[in-house]
């Protein structure tokens, strides 16, 4: 006899997995774009030409994101366990292979990090409406959890200090992502419909009725850019290459964000460290969006730097 899963069980399931998820990589999101721009300052003449590879990379994975995000719910066919074990170990795999770059186990191939990275966003899909549906007001998350994830870079940065090597870091925040598979054993099949073609999701992207959607998402996405791609290399050039202090400057400036801005705040970092939305023609459009906000932030300083070394 088959054991049937309570709603109120499989909606805890999904936030301990989300949990996990969220912790490994808002706690390296001030280092994954230092760690990648120190491994280019070793192949490249100048530092100048790192750091616009560094922003190149970035713009890849969002591009990957805004071309894959449509082809993602097809494969996916609208079941958002799908989408959340693909995404899962898309997101583990980009870690990993990160940590085998920096440590030079692979001596080429960044390429692959910005794809996998742009695949995790294009297929991870976390269901808030099913999550605040079918969790009971006890079990919903706590202020709390997130003013400790924001923490999270610090404790990172500490754990440097402390000898864990910058890939070994990348590693365990792997490691913590195939850990979080475990709840999804527990969690229901979800399924939601997804009508658009590949053709017509761009179509309406770009269409006057979806405009304010838009322009939402693309001002949210350079937002996360500025946050999670240009400000940890600001305090690496500015402040210091120390982890411990990287980390507690990123922490700082995450808290800040979260207790100004509250419940816009946690969607801003969820984008970053889990790049959850659930499964609807919108939100996907709302994902491509935020891909492009992204990518225009991180294409417009490569060109400026690429201008100003001219």
């Amino acid at each position: 006899m088959s054991h049937i899963i309570e709603p109120r069980d499989a909606a805890f399931a999904l936030l301990l997995h989300r949990f996990f998820v969220r912790f490994a990589n808002t706690a390296v999101s001030a280092f994954v774009w230092i760690i990648l721009f120190l491994y280019f300052a070793e192949i490249e003449p100048t530092v100048v030409h790192a750091v616009v590879r560094t922003f190149l990379l970035y713009a890849l994975a969002q591009t990957v994101t805004m071309l894959a995000a449509p082809l993602a719910l097809r494969v996916i066919g609208g079941n958002m366990l799908r989408g959340l074990v693909f995404g899962t170990l898309f997101s583990a795999a980009a870690l990993a292979y990160m940590g085998a770059l920096a440590s030079g186990v692979f001596p080429q191939g960044a390429a692959v990090i910005g794809i996998l990275l742009g695949l995790y966003r294009a297929f991870y899909r976390a269901p808030y409406e099913l999550e605040h549906r079918a969790v009971a007001p006890g079990v919903q998350p706590l202020y709390a959890v997130e003013l400790f994830l924001g923490v999270t870079p610090f404790l990172a940065g500490l754990a440097v200090v402390m000898g864990i090597w910058y890939p070994y870091l990348l590693f365990l925040a792997a490691g913590i992502n195939l850990i979080a598979l475990i709840p999804l054993l527990f969690t229901l099949h979800v399924h939601e419909t997804y009508s658009w073609g590949y053709r017509q999701a761009f179509a309406e992207l770009i269409s006057n009725k979806n405009q304010p959607l838009a322009v939402s998402g693309v001002l949210a996405g350079a937002g996360g850019a500025l946050l999670f791609l240009i400000w940890p290399i600001l305090l690496y050039f500015n402040l210091s290459p120390n982890p411990l202090i990287l980390g507690a400057a990123f922490s700082a400036a995450l808290l800040t964000v979260l207790v100004f801005r509250g419940r816009h705040a946690r969607v801003l970092i969820d984008q970053h460290a889990d790049g959850a939305t659930y499964v609807d023609e919108y939100t996907v459009l709302k994902e491509m969006a935020l891909a492009a906000g992204r990518l225009v932030v991180s294409m417009s300083a490569a060109v400026g730097i690429m201008i100003l070394i001219a």
